[in-house]
């Protein structure tokens, strides 16, 4: 265990430092109704249940508040246990917990630090409770409450062996109650998180927390680097496959143009994290930082725990601006200082940049960095408004010029919308973008062209096709209708032999995005199995 560690002993002594000083914590509004929710819940009978809140929404506060409110089940069942993944969510979540419960007994199984079993709350290691007999010693009866951060791991094999000796590999009556807790309850392996969780009880994504000003506004700028992702591989559930992604970014040109983008971009940002595809990538990029004279640290998987320990300590004290990382901080990260994020790993999922990233108090401005990809577009809101009808926020396209065209490297900005709400200008700024960058992250089409074809369009398409079987209204959009058309008129008849297995292709890419689909999204309510 590193210097930061926390153990049974640094937590009684941080307990006598609170315990005749405790502040008074007030929640969030959302988070008392959250709260609530999880009462209610329970209270009409469930015991598995979930809470989908955004990164930076204050999850652990939430979970840790909890288990005062919920009572015993029986006169003995009056513990809880904590489980994570990581250590920094075992040691944040212990601390969160003794400022909560200075009075309690609290300890932490994880390495090398062995509690008893009998602690009022143990906060627990995944992979060291479940080593070894190390689960024995914790009487199931004597269990109030389970609570599992960053609860979409929950069906991994050591969560359900931890849930399976708790009672809670399915809804028992006797059994303690299990609240899991996450930004996404969305997996990319095709396990459905319904063989542990019951039920969404509260659910708020980092749309909603932004509109209410819970989380700050974001300017989004993207660099491009001619990355090219066409030849990249995905995986059985529709991400890149970190192998064949690293050959595609992790280039000399392009790490230098992410250095060169920061620069240029973000200056005077004292507390940089960077994402990277894999080790080699983390390596490569962090290389790069110093070579243009820049103090860049990184930590991955492998990095020892003392090391890690040290170097997050002291880029939280800001004795460094820049912390690489991959596989590390994607998730409950707490580094209140971070100003700047780079997200130098391209992704298919939707959840880029929301569940995943870092979210930030409203207080300060801050600045989101993506590479690799294009230009950028700012979201802003509209000052010196006369009327309430008038728009409240607008996005502007800022393009980047070829070299030597112009002393600035940018054009001058374009406002493309004005929107009523954030939610709508992120919308549109997302549409607008996938017109202007069609090469990079973000994927969407015009509406127009998803919408059913025109009965002139199916007639003239059909008539063409001659004796071939007809197309229907379903066959198309009026999108691709068009495009077929335009392709008749330049002579591109013959591409019709290639319908059929155009269609079948297509019918294969609707069910995967349909299935990709239904595991990112949330709601309150029953969860499938």
């Amino acid at each position: 265990m590193g210097a930061s560690a926390v153990t049974p002993l640094t937590l009684k002594a941080f307990a006598s430092t609170l315990a005749h000083n405790k502040p008074k914590l007030k929640l969030r509004d959302y988070q008392e109704e959250c709260i609530s929710s999880v009462l209610k819940s329970l209270k009409q009978g469930h015991k598995r249940v979930g809470i989908s809140l955004a990164t930076g929404s204050g999850k652990t506060v939430i979970f840790t508040q909890l288990i005062d409110k919920i009572p015993p089940i029986s006169k003995e069942a009056t513990q809880t246990l904590i489980l994570a993944h990581r250590r920094e969510l075992v040691e944040q979540a212990a601390h969160h917990c003794q400022r909560a419960y200075p009075n309690k007994s609290i300890e932490i199984e994880m390495g090398n630090v062995h509690a008893t079993g009998t602690a009022d709350i143990t906060v627990a290691s995944v992979r060291s409770i479940t080593s070894q007999d190390r689960l024995r010693k914790f009487n199931p009866s004597r269990f109030k409450l389970v609570l599992v951060d960053e609860a979409h791991h929950i069906v991994a094999p050591g969560y359900l062996k931890t849930l399976g000796h708790f009672g809670l590999e399915e809804k028992r009556h006797k059994s303690p109650n299990l609240v899991g807790v996450s930004a996404t309850f969305s997996r990319f392996d095709g396990v459905r998180i319904g063989a542990a969780i019951d039920e969404i009880v509260y659910h708020k994504d980092y749309v909603d927390m932004i509109s209410k000003k819970w989380l700050s506004d974001v300017l989004f700028t993207t660099v491009e680097s001619h990355a090219n992702l066409s030849k990249v591989k995905k995986g059985a559930f529709g991400d890149y496959q970190p192998g064949e992604l690293s050959k595609a970014v992790n280039t000399d040109e392009i790490n230098d143009i992410t250095v060169r983008s920061w620069m240029a971009k973000a200056p005077g940002r004292k507390s940089t994290l960077v994402f990277c595809v894999d080790v080699a990538h983390v390596v490569e990029l962090t290389e790069r930082f110093r070579k243009h004279g820049f103090d860049a640290r990184y930590v991955t998987g492998d990095t020892p725990k003392v090391e890690r320990g040290e170097t997050l300590d002291a880029f939280r004290n800001g004795e460094f601006p820049v912390l690489v990382n991959c596989g590390v901080f994607t998730e409950g990260t707490d580094i209140p200082n971070i100003d700047c994020i780079i997200l130098g790993r391209p992704t298919r999922s939707t959840f880029v940049p929301s569940a995943n990233t870092p979210g930030f108090k409203q207080e300060r401005k801050k600045f989101v960095l993506s590479a690799p990809n294009g230009s950028y577009i700012r979201i802003e809101k509209i000052l010196g408004r006369i009327r309430a009808s008038e728009p409240v926020f607008r996005a502007v396209e800022v393009r980047a010029l070829p070299p030597g065209m112009a002393k600035s490297p940018y054009a001058m900005p374009r406002e493309i919308l004005t929107a009523a709400t954030f939610t709508d200008a992120v919308h549109g700024a997302d549409s607008f973008a996938a017109k202007a960058f069609p090469h990079t992250f973000i994927h969407r089409y015009q509406p127009w062209r998803s919408l059913p074809p025109t009965k002139g369009q199916v007639d003239f398409i059909n008539k063409l096709r001659g004796k071939a079987k007809p197309l229907t209204a379903n066959d198309l959009t009026k999108g691709k209708a068009a495009d077929m058309i335009t392709k008749l008129k330049h002579g591109a008849r013959g591409q019709f032999a290639r319908i059929e297995a155009e269609q079948k292709k297509q019918a294969r890419q609707r069910v995967a995005a349909e299935s990709k689909r239904l595991r990112e999204h949330v709601s309150v309510g029953p969860v499938a199995v």
